[in-house]
């Protein structure tokens, strides 16, 4: 695996606000699906992630913003950007593979920042598309 806990729990919010924001042991489960689909997806782009969001306590998702049903609190969403590849390139990429996913959004942050957004599981509905914010 070319992830490390630390990339799945690190939130600057929750560092600023001195906020534990550790994964609880009943989302484990959910741990190892997000996980495994990052390595899939990882293996598939074949390049470096910088991890923008992973996993967030109910208190750091309502600290940044994120919506209640939102899925980083169940450890089942991640916000990334692929490294040394057009992130759009990438979106497609993923799009084209056989990985399961529930959700696949190419995102434009306010400050005009590209990442994607993938949830996974439990539906895997293979939902994809763009939100700017």
């Amino acid at each position: 695996m070319n992830f490390k806990y630390k990339e799945v729990v690190y939130s600057e919010k929750a560092n600023k606000i001195g906020v534990k924001n550790d994964v609880p042991y009943n989302l484990m489960d959910n741990f190892m699906v997000s996980t495994v689909g990052m390595q899939r997806i990882r293996d598939l782009l074949g390049c470096a992630i910088r991890i923008n969001s992973w996993f967030r306590c109910d208190k750091v998702n309502e600290l940044v913003g994120g919506s209640e049903t939102s899925d980083h609190p169940k450890c089942l969403a991640i916000d990334f950007v692929p490294l040394g590849m057009p992130v759009r390139e990438a979106y497609n990429k993923i799009i084209d593979s056989d990985i399961e996913y529930d959700q696949l959004i190419y995102t434009t942050s306010k400050k005009g920042n590209l990442f994607i957004h993938v949830g996974f599981g439990p539906k895997n509905r293979k939902m994809k598309f763009e939100k700017k914010y």
